[in-house]
């Protein structure tokens, strides 16, 4: 990243630098991988970025044979979940088991998008909100600062449709994450996870630059590009202001203000962050 190019710095939950005029990035890893379709009695949890943070969107159930278009109705299923909790008054973590609301259900297919035509694979939609932290695969640590994803976060899924409750999750897809790929660099004897986007068009584009805020640090990418909704700077919306645009999401494994491996022990006069050397490599 070169200094001496035009930087211009605006604040969301975290800070973006634009890098104008910039080459073509490296292209050493493939996109992120995507879950396999559930099997008969498996569910896939869809997960989105909002404003507010992650959201578990929609199941998609496989009842193991088509299910006709007028024969799905979202009052045809039950959902639970049983999640990772935290009880604010003892100051401990918990786990829960509540009902979720269904707002809509559907015939899609294997990435939950509507077909209505006969399908095994039904898409239920579910209520989200930034009230609402069933709705929210992420926990966050009071002990390390950080957001994690929820250990347990499991739904039960109960129809006429499926010969026994649908229990097993064959895993989670992130739409909007899934457009960006993820690598690892090493500098100076330290890693950085981090996730990029490159536009569609070829040729010459700016470089956006995102750096998370304290919650997103840690090893997993993906906690970064949904935790402060960094997938809307891939959206159609901000890519079609630049005529495309890459992004560079590099993640530390604490947060930035670390100088010698405990989070905030800036103490030194020079107050540089020991992951300096490597987001500027």
């Amino acid at each position: 990243m070169n200094k001496t190019q035009q930087i211009c710095i605006g604040i969301f939950s975290g800070t973006t630098i634009l890098l104008c005029g910039c080459a073509s990035a490296k292209q050493e890893s493939a996109r992120s991988s995507k879950v396999t379709a559930p099997a008969a009695g498996e569910y896939t949890t869809v997960v989105s970025g909002e404003d507010w943070g992650p959201a578990a969107v929609k199941l998609i159930v496989n009842t193991g044979k088509p299910a006709a278009p007028e024969a799905v109705t979202k009052d045809a299923f039950t959902v639970s979940v049983h999640t990772q909790d935290f009880d604010w008054t003892q100051m401990v973590t918990t786990t829960a088991d509540k009902k979720r609301e269904v707002l809509n259900a559907y015939t899609s297919d294997t990435e939950g998008n509507k077909t209505g035509k006969q399908s095994a694979y039904i898409a239920l939609e579910l209520p989200v909100g930034p009230a609402d932290s069933l709705s929210s695969p992420f926990f966050y640590d009071v002990k390390s600062g950080f957001n994690n994803w929820k250990v347990p976060y499991d739904f039960k899924i109960k129809s006429d449709l499926l010969t026994k409750p649908a229990v097993k999750c064959a895993g989670r897809i992130c739409p909007s994450a899934d457009t960006f790929s993820i690598a690892s660099s090493t500098t100076e004897n330290i890693t950085l996870m981090y996730a990029w986007y490159k536009p569609a068009a070829e040729g010459k584009h700016p470089l956006i630059i995102w750096l998370h805020g304290a919650g997103e640090g840690g090893k997993d990418p993906y906690i970064l590009l949904l935790g402060n909704k960094v997938t809307a700077l891939a959206g159609d919306k901000i890519q079609n202001i630049f005529g495309g645009a890459y992004v560079l999401a590099p993640q530390s494994p604490l947060v930035w203000m670390t100088q010698g491996g405990t989070p905030y022990d800036l103490t030194s006069d020079k107050h540089v962050s020991m992951y300096s050397g490597a987001v500027e490599a």
